[in-house]
């Protein structure tokens, strides 16, 4: 009958190259067999589990791709917001024509005294971003000019809108033609 060689444990410091043995283990034969320590054969027999949280680098890559898309939405936005402030000028400027073509069907002419808006000199549009002014108003023409005001004073591509009684519309700015 054979008996088992007794094992014993041996505790030693950490070894160079990364690996860590927290102890070894030395056979009655005196030959040393190094075995990994519980932490060790723990990760290597079961799935990774993850814990709870976010990292710091999937942080800076949220903050960042947040960034990119604010860098690209805000101006994107503001244009948007300008242009559809532009269509409050526009259809004042249309209402206010429509308005003295009337008082040139009932009383032939442009500027006559008892039409409202020969009589009032400039109107503000409905949502107050726009003044509209007829340049002097003879009999048989008139020029409207819309003017921005307050947020919409910053629109750099169209400074002015113009309407005509011919119904020629014109502007002024760096994008006259996105205007009307």
């Amino acid at each position: 009958m054979r008996i088992p060689a007794r094992e014993t444990l041996v505790s030693t410091s950490r070894l160079a190259g990364g690996l860590s043995w927290d102890h070894l283990s030395v056979v009655q034969s005196r030959k040393i067999r190094p075995t990994f320590s519980y932490r060790f054969e723990q990760l290597m027999h079961h799935p990774l589990t993850r814990s709870r949280g976010f990292s710091l680098i999937e942080l800076l890559i949220a903050v960042a791709i947040i960034g990119i898309l604010a860098a690209i939405a805000i101006p994107m936005y503001s244009d948007y917001v300008t242009r559809s402030r532009r269509a409050d000028g526009q259809a004042k400027l249309m209402q206010v024509a429509q308005e003295l073509e009337r008082c040139y069907t009932q009383f032939s002419k442009y500027d006559d005294v008892n039409c409202s808006v020969s009589a009032s000199g400039t109107v503000i549009s409905a949502q107050g971003f726009y003044v509209i002014g007829a340049s002097v108003p003879t009999p048989s023409t008139f020029t409207l000019t819309a003017t921005p005001q307050n947020e919409q004073a910053d629109d750099t591509d169209c400074k002015t809108l113009t309407l005509t009684h011919l119904g020629e519309q014109s502007a002024t700015g760096d994008d006259k033609d996105s205007c009307w």
